[in-house]
């Protein structure tokens, strides 16, 4: 079942231009890239903070191309989500964006994305890690007084990594 965020119940707070949705059961969530509200269009240009947090239902997710931010924990605990397409437009995914979401195996880090929080995608499921960069982004920062990491320590143990030919190593 696939439903996209026009059919779910949104929110448009207008001081923040954020979306506040309720969601339900089961489904593959589409983003459209605008939201109407009366006679007003908003572009969608962020996930915030926790948006889906705890979304058991979600199985897969699509964000429309436009979208920079995915937001801290947006995804966090969507224990069933499947896939995610990160499109080419996002520079930045929060801390713990994706934590948690056991089903996930893969996922692919398009070329724009330039910074990733802490644990984003901490989820020791993870077979497959596709990123696009040619310059790789650091991913164990030691400059803190202990590592931080995106990843699960089974990622780095398990998954296969896969880089576009000709990267920097």
């Amino acid at each position: 079942r696939s439903l996209t965020l026009e059919t779910l119940t949104a929110e448009v707070v207008k001081e923040e231009r954020e979306i506040a949705i309720g969601v339900p059961a089961s489904y593959d969530l589409v983003i459209p890239s605008t939201i109407t509200d009366g006679t007003d269009v908003y572009t969608v240009t962020s996930i915030r903070k926790g948006a889906f947090h705890e979304c058991m239902g979600i199985q897969s997710a699509t964000l429309p191309e436009g979208i920079t931010t995915i937001g801290e924990m947006a995804f966090s605990n969507c224990r069933y989500m499947t896939s995610i397409n990160i499109p080419e437009s996002v520079t930045s995914i929060g801390e713990k964006a994706f934590e948690n979401c056991w089903f996930m195996k893969s996922v692919t880090i398009p070329s724009s994305v330039t910074s990733i929080g802490e644990e984003a995608f901490y989820n020791e499921n993870l077979t497959t890690v596709t990123v696009q960069w040619k310059e790789p982004l650091a991913i164990w920062d030691t400059t803190m007084y202990s590592p931080t990491f995106q990843f699960h320590a089974n990622t780095f143990n398990n998954a296969t990594l896969y880089v576009p030919a000709g990267t920097k190593e």
